[in-house]
């Protein structure tokens, strides 16, 4: 199911905990519901994974310079609470000390 709501960000500096509250709130999801947050780089590659802040300021990095519209965010909307085994599907290559 896809759901059309417009959410623009405009704080360089919003954290990865306040995104997901921000999106739970808006898209009005049950604690039981875990999401996985992606951003579309280029098109004809995988979309790629915000999972924590870093992700994020990466994320905030590229929009900086490019057109407020580039890059849209896409939401997978799982109906079950997330295990560590999804966490580390949703991110195959963590960065060390940087476990969500």
């Amino acid at each position: 199911m896809v759901i059309g709501i417009k959410i623009i960000f405009t704080l360089t500096t919003l954290l990865y905990v306040r995104l997901r509250e921000i999106l739970y709130e808006a898209l009005r999801l049950k604690p039981e519901n875990h999401t996985l947050i992606k951003y579309i780089f280029k098109l004809g590659i995988s979309p790629v994974n915000i999972f924590n802040d870093r992700s994020l300021e990466v994320y905030f990095e590229l929009k900086k310079n490019e057109d407020k519209t580039k890059f849209p965010l896409c939401i997978d909307i799982i109906g079950e609470p997330m295990t560590m085994l999804d966490l580390e599907e949703a991110n195959p290559n963590p960065v060390e000390g940087e476990r969500t």
